[in-house]
């Protein structure tokens, strides 16, 4: 693959700026591209769960869609209204969901089974003192 060199130099500066090994950046924004041509808008996002894939504009991840979709029997004009977007970004994410089912599963299994802990921990943790 050829990268023209003034793509390269902004490349190489942003690594730096991050502290991140070129070829991991590269193959990151790549993914990224790629994500946003194939799935009109959906985009990665950082997250302190890791990159997820999301809803152009908006902080909502697939999966949410993916559980609102599943909760209101399908409805996709029912879920735009929900999360107040246009419908063909629902559409899109549940394009992404598709093709990448398990990631996607995968994501909604770990964020339950760490809410699960969360909670688990919070009811564990002793109240404050009463007078």
């Amino acid at each position: 693959m050829r990268i023209d060199p003034e793509s390269l130099r902004a490349l190489e500066r942003e690594a730096r700026r991050t502290g991140s090994p070129l070829t991991s950046l590269a193959a990151e924004l790549l993914e990224d591209g790629l994500v946003m041509r194939v799935y009109p808008g959906i985009y990665l996002r950082q997250s302190s769960r890791g990159r997820r894939p999301a809803l152009m504009g908006h902080r909502i991840d697939v999966q949410h869609v993916v559980e609102t979709l599943a909760a209101e029997g399908g409805d996709l004009q029912h879920a735009a209204e929900y999360f107040g977007v246009a419908v063909g970004l629902i559409r899109s994410a549940m394009e992404y969901y598709a093709d990448h089912r398990e990631a996607v599963d995968e994501a909604i299994a770990s964020d339950r089974e760490f809410a699960r802990e969360a909670e688990r921990r919070w009811r564990a943790t002793p109240g404050p003192a009463t007078a």
